[in-house]
């Protein structure tokens, strides 16, 4: 397999200029693996909607490369040869932590027949769930309501849901997460993250008869369960019925989110590395600048002080000019002159400064 050895200033050039997926397809690596390296690297990734943004031609932020960075300053990834699929890296760790999660909750994660030892989440959505007025949603699917558990699913698959995500959240509780609900929110927190997540069927789009300029749809339950997340803005797909019901991808499921909580860390903690150097960098500017400011405006007094002084020179000279012309004729109202003057001088005279009782103010 080929390989490609990139310096860190050529990583960030490329997670800058292509988005992870694309460079996912070029090397053999899963956006999630190449997430970590960058991370591990300390290069600053783009923030979400960055190539959305991109691609409409808006302005968008782009985050200098932390200098000060001591670690690895390359890395080498192979080059996805045609016809490859998959990924190193976040397929093994999937993997390895689904094994863990089942060793470590055992007949934890086996969804019963009957709904049994129901959480207060659980009743809460029950009773959503099995009111009269849940039973005409336009597409056929019962909805919760307010700040309980997201759940929407057709009257055939409440009972299911519910059992599913009554072990869902005694296998979260018992691995350390918690569930919370608020603001028609679901949340599962790990790490100290949220994440927003939702359980519904799917639904069959199909068009109605119509003699109209658009087409109408009605929109059929078909009995698939899927289990949603909001990462990245998006909602991301992370169980199905499929080959194998949901019921038998809890564990598989429970690691996705716990690697989710993981990653949202480690960019928390990159992102706070990034803010710190930020913080420094515009302390040691400001620390500049006032320096320069300070040596800026000393400057100007010695300037100052140089040219008073010169005038002030420039007026003694001129005082004994008058003197000595003056001679042995010099009057009274002279002298008087002369012993004023002299005291102006010496008031003006940045080395003397003299005090005067009239001129309070130096000029």
């Amino acid at each position: 397999m080929n390989s490609q050895t990139l310096t860190r200033q050529e990583l960030y050039n490329l997670v800058w200029s292509n988005p992870f997926t694309t460079l996912a397809k070029k090397y053999s690596i899963s956006d999630v693996g190449l997430r970590k390296i960058c991370i591990k690297m300390e290069i600053p990734l783009p923030k979400s909607g960055h190539w959305e943004k991109v691609r409409f031609n808006k302005t968008v932020e782009i985050i200098k490369l932390p200098s000060n960075y001591l670690g690895e300053t390359e890395i080498t990834l192979q080059l996805r040869e045609e016809g490859v699929v998959g990924n190193s890296g976040i397929l093994s760790e999937l993997a390895t932590l689904t094994k863990a999660i089942e060793n470590s909750l055992g007949d934890l994660l086996v969804i019963p027949e009957r709904l049994s030892n129901p959480s207060k989440l659980i009743s809460a959505a029950k009773n959503d769930l099995t009111q009269k007025r849940n039973f005409c949603y336009r597409d056929g699917l019962s909805n919760t309501y307010g700040s309980n558990l997201h759940i929407h699913v057709s009257q055939e698959n409440v009972s299911r849901a519910l059992r599913f995500m009554n072990t869902f959240i005694k296998a979260c509780e018992k691995r350390g997460h918690r569930i919370e609900t608020y603001n028609n929110k679901t949340c599962i927190v790990v790490e100290g993250k949220e994440i927003q997540i939702n359980i519904r069927e799917k639904l069959k789009k199909i068009p109605k008869p119509s003699n109209m300029s658009w087409q109408e749809y009605d929109f059929v339950p078909t009995g698939i369960l899927l289990f949603n997340a909001r990462i990245r803005y998006s909602n991301v797909e992370l169980v199905k019925d499929g080959k194998l019901p949901v019921e038998t991808q809890l564990s598989k499921l429970i690691a996705k989110l716990e690697l989710e909580g993981k990653r949202l860390v480690e960019e928390r903690i990159m992102l706070e590395k990034i803010w710190a150097e930020q913080r420094e960098q515009k302390r040691i500017e400001d620390e500049i600048k006032e320096r320069r400011d300070k040596e800026l405006a000393d400057f100007k007094q010695l300037l100052q002080n140089s040219k008073q002084w010169q005038e002030a020179e420039t007026m003694r000279s001129y005082i004994n000019e008058v003197e000595r012309k003056a001679g042995s004729k010099i009057t009274e109202e002279l002298k008087n002159w002369l012993v004023w003057a002299r005291k102006k001088a010496d008031w003006y005279d940045p080395q003397i400064k003299s005090p005067d009782e009239l001129l309070d103010k130096r000029l």
